[in-house]
């Protein structure tokens, strides 16, 4: 819409100013927020452009205020908020069906990515232990950007890489061994864990070898070594080894828990990697890093300094890889695909910048700066408050399992909705994850944030239950008024029933839904979008306040139903785009 108001101004004061309408396009702007006025005309910058004196702006600013006619702007600039939504429309489920999510893609001219290729990676929680608050972050942002990325025509290939490697998963194994050794049985997963059994014993392990290291120092030089052996074996390829056997089971085990978790949480990967996948590419660079400047022995290990940073550890004493050295390879060997990305987003907490800084140094250090241009370091804040009453780490199944309990208590308030609803299951559960995605979003990326659960679970204010409250009710606006909007053509309506304030206000929001995405997209940031959500929520809500569509004429009750039906669709779009399904009836 932006650049049709854009288009349209700038014809009509090509004749005031005697310039050129593309010169005259550059001084307008449209603004955010409508109250502050739709369009700015920054008539300096279109002198300047013009090759015009600035010193004529006031003259000219008096004869565009005289002369410019604007009679068309209120219903064209409606009509043309409503024709933004048009070609995205979603129409209503089939009752009795699970509305997928619906496919968005931006339109705007603007916008032309389509022949990059992004790869992603984001979540990669480390096996062996559950999926806890700590991953929670990296999944919602990874998997909003990899919606919003792929709406505005890039094509991503979103990848989970793995912590499966490392002296953690040997503290695992001294763990069951000493958990059997003691007689432990197996525990099992917490009651009514959505991780199946298993994945809690494999955390008790880790938990307990770490308890015995305190009275036992000497089980973390088992785990070094168990280390060491398990490395060898792998980058000699013996495939039959037991300890490999051993972690394959780990790895296999801890796969299968995370993707119960993840189909709760509605997010999808294309492939799982790991850094057991580069640990042979990793020791092929150790075998080289006396050719690389910077490097150098450090009490048996390879390090390396750069400027400005701390000196990185590429090799330790023993000969094994460390986290950056497989981090290095896995960057290389990527970049040498036949499908090799054009660049590469690491979705991981702002802790980690110096990390993705360091392996930004060593690329160009080895001659390959264009893979070093081409990475990209997603930073966030951390989540604040997210402990126990102990003060232990809060682990995701439990997080969705208390929040899908308090949503299925507000729902049961209302029986006779409870008993419309066709998946009362699937209802509470979407609930229980857009309350979830909504609290992580609404804060900037970058930004720490405390985690509220009265603010999270609250059927009032920004939070997820608004929206699919708001989307539901729009739904069933439609359904109610008997019209097909399918049908309704923008030409055929009569806009002077929605130029009211609330009613143009909820046009307007829903015409900046596009450009907010691609904006979202350049500064690869979700909560961008969330804010446009929030806000054709609130107008919505506002709009249907003060102006009903039951009861009216007909050419009002279609006016502003396809102001309405542009809003719902709108929200559908946002919530798909955050990785929500949009619930229809609540």
């Amino acid at each position: 819409m932006a650049h049709l108001i854009r288009n349209r101004l700038a014809q009509a004061l090509a004749p005031l100013l005697d310039l050129p309408a593309s010169t005259c396009a550059v001084g307008v702007h449209v603004n955010q927020d409508y109250r502050k006025g739709h369009v700015a005309i920054k008539v300096p910058l279109v002198l300047q452009a013009g090759g015009t004196a600035a010193t004529e702006a006031a003259a000219l600013a008096q004869r565009i205020h005289q002369n410019l006619n604007l009679d068309w702007a209120d219903t064209q600039l409606a009509r043309w908020a409503l024709e933004a939504a048009t070609p995205h429309h979603v129409p209503l489920p089939t009752e009795g069906t699970t509305p997928l999510l619906p496919q968005y893609r931006c339109t705007t001219p603007d916008v032309a990515n389509s022949a990059r290729h992004t790869l992603l990676e984001f979540s990669s929680p480390n096996i062996a232990k559950p999926f806890h608050v700590g991953h929670l972050r990296s999944t919602i942002i990874g998997n909003a950007l990899r919606n919003i990325l792929e709406a505005t025509g890039e094509r991503v290939t979103a990848i989970n890489y793995l912590g499966d490697w490392g002296r953690q998963l040997a503290l695992v194994m001294i763990g069951q061994d000493l958990l059997a050794s003691d007689g432990t049985t197996s525990a099992g997963s917490s009651a009514g864990s959505n991780a199946p059994p298993g994945l809690h014993d494999l955390f008790r392990a880790y938990v307990a070898a770490n308890k015995a290291a305190e009275a036992d120092p000497t089980i973390l030089q088992r785990a070094r070594d168990l280390h060491r052996e398990l490395e060898q074996a792998l980058v000699a390829g013996d495939a039959q080894h037991p300890l490999l056997n051993r972690w394959r089971a780990l790895r296999s085990d801890s796969i299968d828990a995370y993707e119960h978790i993840y189909r709760a949480l509605h997010v999808r990967f294309d492939a799982y990697e790991g850094e057991s996948n580069y640990v042979p590419g990793a020791r092929s660079l150790g075998d080289r890093l006396s050719a690389l400047p910077g490097a150098r022995v450090d009490h048996g290990a390879w390090v390396a300094d750069f400027a400005d940073l701390p000196t990185c550890v590429l090799q330790k004493a023993d000969g094994s890889s460390t986290y950056l050295l497989r981090d290095l390879a896995a960057a290389l060997e990527r970049a040498a695909r036949p499908e090799g990305p054009d660049r590469t987003i690491y979705v991981a907490g702002g802790a980690q910048d110096v990390h993705f800084k360091q392996l930004q140094a060593l690329l160009a250090a080895m001659g390959r700066s264009e893979v070093a241009t081409g990475l990209q370091h997603v930073g966030f804040g951390l989540i604040k408050g997210m402990s126990t009453r102990q003060g232990t780490v809060v682990f995701l199944d439990d997080l969705l399992r208390e929040t899908e309990f308090h949503m299925s208590q507000v729902l049961s308030l209302n029986p006779q909705k409870l008993r419309e609803l066709d998946d009362q299951a699937g209802t509470t559960q979407m609930l229980a994850l857009s309350a979830i995605v909504v609290q992580d979003l609404r804060a900037r990326r970058h930004k720490d944030y405390e985690f509220h659960w009265q603010r999270m679970l609250s059927t009032t204010g920004d939070t997820g239950t608004l929206l699919q409250y708001t989307h539901a009710r729009l739904a069933s606006l439609e359904r109610q008024s008997g019209l097909d909007t399918g049908a309704i053509s923008v030409a055929d309506l009569q806009l002077t029933h929605v130029i009211d304030d609330e009613m143009h206000a909820l046009a307007f929001e829903v015409s900046k839904l596009e450009p907010t995405v691609v904006k979202a997209a350049e500064d690869l940031d979700p909560s961008i979008l969330l804010q446009q959500v929030l806000r054709i929520a609130r107008a919505a809500n506002a709009a249907h306040a003060a102006h009903y569509v039951q009861g009216q004429p007909a050419p009002v009750a279609q006016a502003r139903l396809a102001v309405y039906a542009a809003a719902r669709c709108a929200l559908a779009h946002g919530l798909s785009l955050l990785g929500l399904v949009p619930l229809y009836r609540v």
